[in-house]
């Protein structure tokens, strides 16, 4: 008697889109159809916490205001699962 296993393979992280990438004055980060609570942390290269954005939303703009031109990274966490992507502003 063989038992199986099955992993349901989150699709919420797999759907997540940034444009424009490199960016100017504004980046849009798209969800998909996920109306799941996300937190999204932007980070600067050093580490160091920039911004932090709690939704519900299905996407999510982050404008540069106050931004430097350089590389940052974007941390997405939805339910127990994070995805972490590099964005730029030129």
């Amino acid at each position: 008697n063989c038992s199986t296993l099955s992993i349901a393979e989150n699709n919420n992280l797999n759907n997540i889109s940034i444009y424009p990438n490199p960016a100017n004055d504004y980046t849009i980060i798209n969800f998909g159809e996920s109306d799941q609570e996300k937190i999204i942390i932007l980070y600067d290269v050093t580490g160091r916490e920039l911004r932090k954005i709690n939704t519900n939303n299905s996407s999510v703009q982050i404008d540069r205001a106050d931004l430097q031109s350089g590389v940052y990274f974007i941390r997405v966490l939805i339910e127990n699962n994070t995805i972490t992507r590099k964005i730029i502003f030129k």
